[in-house]
């Protein structure tokens, strides 16, 4: 049977549609798909850690200054410790292991802190850059035991300063109250080294 020209057209193009559409099923489908660049990939991120050498000489405690302000808190002493770097070039400083309050009358240590950090941590401090930790003394249950010094043991030498704030200060005096006679007192390193920017 003939068809008609006009019916003819008709199903010719019907044919090149559907030609048309395998033909860009076939390539959209075999084609590697574009990723979007997102804009946090133009965005350099830098670390907040500084590398240390390995070379680098470590803080000698003769070149470090070793300062406490404290102060009465739920019944014990919160204490601010500050350690200083007064030589000319940076050091690093080891990280800090162990605190000791003793009495300055007897050499006795009258409380410690039994956390022993053994974190490899090493601070890079440049001149009269500081750092800072925080201890908690609780369970005082004695006499006044008079001027105290402290002593601030890191994983390479200890550092020992004074205890006690100047007269007049708030908390200069301040000794913990006595919760159990029969535990010993003793210190909380809250926090260690934390690095003034």
């Amino acid at each position: 049977m003939k068809l008609k020209p006009k019916r003819q057209a008709i199903i010719f193009s019907g044919i090149l549609v559907v030609v048309l559409a395998v033909i860009a099923t076939t390539i959209f489908s075999t084609a590697s798909p574009v990723k979007r660049q997102s804009n946090s990939a133009t965005v350099k991120q830098t670390s907040t850690k500084k590398h240390v050498s390995a070379s680098m000489q470590h803080c000698k405690g003769s070149n470090l200054e070793l300062k406490v302000s404290h102060q009465g808190e739920n019944g014990g002493v919160n204490a601010v410790l500050t350690i200083t770097n007064t030589e000319g070039n940076s050091c690093a400083l080891e990280s800090l292991t162990q605190v000791k309050i003793i009495s300055v009358k007897t050499g006795n240590v009258l409380a410690q802190s039994f956390d022993n950090l053994n974190s490899k941590r090493r601070i890079s401090l440049r001149h009269n850059q500081s750092v800072f930790a925080i201890i908690y003394w609780a369970n005082w249950c004695k006499a006044n035991p008079g001027p105290l010094n402290i002593v601030v043991n890191l994983s390479h030498e200890a550092l020992t300063g004074s205890f006690d704030e100047p007269p007049g200060y708030p908390g200069y005096d301040y000794l913990p109250i006595c919760i159990n006679s029969k535990t010993v007192s003793s210190i909380q390193i809250v926090q260690s080294f934390s690095v003034e920017k």
